[in-house]
């Protein structure tokens, strides 16, 4: 039987907080509506809105002593960005149709514009069409000085302040990038820049657009260990932005930054990128013959895609169309020299600081790569980077061995070379994808020096070499993602006894195979995931049989499978610690059977059986009698959204 909901009476913690934050809002949209009227009414001319905001702001900074302010003042943060999307909405709404808003908003134009005439007229230019009425006509609904006295921003001014470290907008996924949010980013980025001097990490969405008001964060960035940006990278020169100013970062996901290429590297680790640029850019390439002869900056050309040198140029391009950006010499080759002009440039400290920059999904190639490995002696990981590997054999070539920190690679690729290059300088390997576009074999002896090795994912290798590889270092595997045809599920149970996590893709699984089984097999295993159309009944019911502290089982169809089987299964099961049960094309089920396989599971806290609660069935009377019942119950059991799909989770 599932168990039953705990109903527990929120912490004294919470209760004083939630009062605070009401209490806040309330006060902040009373200011908002004065400071609209405060100039248009008669029996307001007394107030201040200034002033009470001012005294709004000491009540909450004198009324908290001590390190507790901290505390308070980091949880309310919290707080306020899991309910961000809300806020949004609301503050939104405002600037559509609330009168004081814009009440307020033709006051401020009225007196920009008068200010503006004031100073034409001071420094002897005409009057003209400055007027006020044109001013206040012409400005935008969505100026950053009227959004910023919304009741959202002003609750944030009295919150946010330089004991605020950190800012993660990840714990909220329902933010919905649209024009309007974009504006209401800038606003925020402003706030937080002024107000957020010691911030240590900031995380932001893909949804939280860039505006420029963002590089006033990053200037005051001087704390800043973490900093997540996605796609919200403008140019390869802001890059050097965060480089100057953020001398302790350790962490950088510009993960999605399609715009960022090798010299967004350079950008980062170096503190004049622009001489570096001048040192290799071939400028009568990019530009052509036709415009050699002109005076031509080198600024428009930062952000163009650089060609591999080492392949021939793309068909159907011309030299010097604007596409692309050629170069007389790779950066890192002009990083190593040591003759002429080139020598060596200055690093900054992040050079020094960085050990994990993710740059999957931009246009880095191995000549970015090779300069990370080259500059930053304690980076451990480049994220999903295929061209890690690249890099690593251009630094430290594939014969000689050499010690770096990586811990994670992303290889895809045929390459034996960039392989063994990986194993001769990544000792200390703990996560590593090895794949390629067509099937390949792996030779197990590259296996043989990663003694740390705990998580793998093999892609399109024959199954002989998984197998080899897997006697080197299964026993060591805690977590296991294949996508490979021919591979046993008994062989992966005798050859990982220690796994916790197994991950199957695209390709199906066969029962039996080469090796005898042990009694240990799956002890240990607690997920479950299967993305391929032909998970047999027989490797599920060999799954149950041996992984008895299973946790997540998640399958997307096994063929053939009836409601008899399910039966049997928990029936016979010890299936004590099972908290989540998906299977994406199940068997046809009944209130009545699914209630009998509930008292079988007495952990289950989320179920979902396509053909019971599918996104197709939410007018189905057999899944309003389950609900009704789990709710008569008070059972803290969810059914599974299929509206998500099976592949809704994204890489972290």
């Amino acid at each position: 039987m599932p168990p039953v909901k705990q109903l527990s009476p929120p912490s004294l913690e919470n209760i004083c907080l939630s009062t605070y934050i009401t209490l806040l809002q309330n006060e902040t949209d009373i200011i908002f509506h004065l400071r609209a009227y405060a100039n248009k009414s008669v029996i307001l001319k007394d107030v201040q809105p200034d002033q009470l905001f001012r005294r709004l702001e000491n009540q909450f900074t004198f009324g908290v002593p001590g390190i507790l302010q901290d505390i308070v003042r980091q949880r309310i943060v919290e707080i306020l960005i899991r309910n961000f999307h809300n806020l949004i909405v609301d503050a939104i709404q405002t600037t559509r149709s609330c009168r004081s808003y814009h009440v307020l908003s033709e006051r401020l134009s009225s007196e920009r514009g008068l200010s503006r005439t004031l100073f034409s007229e001071d420094s002897g230019g005409g009057s003209g069409s400055g007027s006020p009425a044109v001013s206040s006509r012409s400005a935008s609904k969505f100026c950053l000085s009227n959004l910023r006295y919304l009741p959202l921003f002003q609750q944030l001014l009295i919150i946010l302040n330089s004991d605020v470290k950190v800012l993660d907008f990840s714990k909220n996924r329902d933010i919905v990038e649209t024009e309007d949010t974009t504006e209401i980013c800038r606003v925020l980025w402003k706030v937080i820049g002024e107000r957020c001097k010691k911030l240590e990490k900031l995380i932001l969405t893909k949804d939280l657009t860039y505006s420029s008001t963002l590089n006033s964060v990053i200037v005051n960035g001087s704390c800043l260990t973490h900093l997540t940006l996605k796609r919200n990278v403008p140019n390869n020169i802001f890059l050097n932005l965060i480089g100057q100013h953020c001398p302790v970062l350790q962490e950088l996901d510009v993960a999605g930054s399609e715009i960022i290429n090798d010299f967004g590297i350079v950008c980062l680790l170096f503190s004049d990128p622009e001489q570096i640029f001048l040192k290799c850019w071939n400028r009568e390439k990019t530009v052509g013959q036709v415009r050699r002869s002109l005076r031509v900056f080198p600024q428009p050309y930062f952000d163009r895609q650089i060609p591999d040198q080492q392949e021939p140029c793309p068909r159907g391009t011309k030299t010097g169309n604007g596409n692309f950006l050629y170069l007389k010499k790779s950066f890192h080759e002009a990083l190593r020299s040591k003759s002429g002009d080139s020598g060596d440039w200055e690093r900054l400290p992040i050079a020094n600081s960085i050990r994990k920059l993710r740059l999957e999904n931009t246009k880095v190639k191995g000549d970015g790569a090779s300069v990370v490995l080259e500059s930053c002696p304690n980076i451990y990981s480049l994220g999903y980077l295929v061209f890690a590997a690249a890099g690593l054999k251009q630094v430290f070539g594939y014969e000689e061995e050499a010690e770096t920190k990586m811990t994670e690679i992303f290889y895809r690729g045929p390459s034996d070379q960039k392989l063994h290059t990986i194993s001769n300088c990544c000792p200390h390997l703990k996560t590593l994808f090895l794949g390629s576009n067509n099937p390949r074999t792996l030779h197990y002896k590259i296996f043989k020096n990663w003694k740390s090795l705990s998580y793998l994912t093999l892609e399109n290798i024959v199954v002989e070499s998984v197998i080899s590889c897997l006697e080197v270092v299964g026993n060591q595997i805690k977590g296991l993602k294949l996508q490979c045809t021919g591979m046993s599920i008994q062989d992966i149970a005798v050859l990982c006894p220690k796994l916790e996590s197994l991950i199957i893709q695209k390709e199906a699984l066969e029962l039996k195979g080469t090796r005898p089984s042990r009694a240990d097999m799956f002890a240990c295993l607690k997920h479950l995931e299967v993305a391929s159309p032909q998970f047999s009944k027989n490797c599920m019911e060999f799954v149950l049989s041996h992984a008895i502290n299973i946790v997540t089982i998640k399958i997307l169809h096994i063929p053939k499978l009836l409601r008899a089987d399910l039966d049997a299964w928990f029936a016979n099961k010890p299936l004590n610690h099972l908290r989540s049960l998906v299977i994406f094309k199940g068997p046809s089920m009944s209130m009545e059977s699914t209630m009998w396989m509930l008292k079988e599971l007495p952990a289950l806290r989320e179920i979902g059986i396509s053909d019971l609660n599918s996104a197709d069935a939410c007018k189905s009377v057999e899944l309003k009698k389950l609900q009704f019942e789990i709710k008569k119950r008070d059972w803290d059991l969810s059914l599974f959204d299929f509206g998500e799909g099976v592949d809704s989770e994204e890489r972290d």
